[in-house]
C-alpha cells in the first residue's frame, strides 16, 4: 500500500511539473534553460516537502528557509541558491500551489 501511494505521489509530481514546465515556455515565454532548471528547483522543493512531510498549504516562509539551508548544506553555490529563490519565487510563493493542491499532490 505504501508503495502504491508513493508511486501515486510520484505520478502527480510529474504531471504538475510537465503542464509547470508548458506554462513556463508558453505563457511565461522563458528560455528553454529557464524553465528547465526552475522545474528542476520545484521538483526538488516538492520532494523535500514530502520527505519532511510538509503540506503545500500550510508551507511557510520558514519552511522555504529551511529548504534553501538544506541545499546550503548539500554544497549548492550562492549562484545556484539564487536561482532556487527565483524558481521558488516564481512558482510555489506565488500561488501554484492552489494547482497542485487542486490535484491532491501535497505531502504529496
Amino acid at each position: 500500500v505504501l508503495k502504491t501511494a508513493e508511486h501515486n505521489t510520484e505520478q502527480k509530481i510529474q504531471s504538475f511539473l510537465q503542464g509547470f514546465y508548458t506554462d513556463l515556455l508558453l505563457v511565461e515565454r522563458r528560455s528553454a534553460q529557464t524553465a528547465s532548471t526552475y522545474k528542476l528547483v520545484v521538483e526538488t522543493f516538492l520532494h523535500w516537502c514530502v520527505e519532511n512531510r510538509i503540506k503545500l498549504s500550510a508551507v511557510t516562509i520558514q519552511n522555504l528557509i529551511y529548504f534553501l539551508a538544506w541545499r546550503r548544506t548539500n554544497n549548492c553555490s550562492p549562484l545556484t541558491i539564487a536561482k532556487d529563490i527565483s524558481a521558488l519565487r516564481f512558482r510555489v510563493i506565488s500561488g501554484t500551489t492552489e494547482d497542485l493542491e487542486r490535484k491532491s499532490c501535497v505531502y504529496a
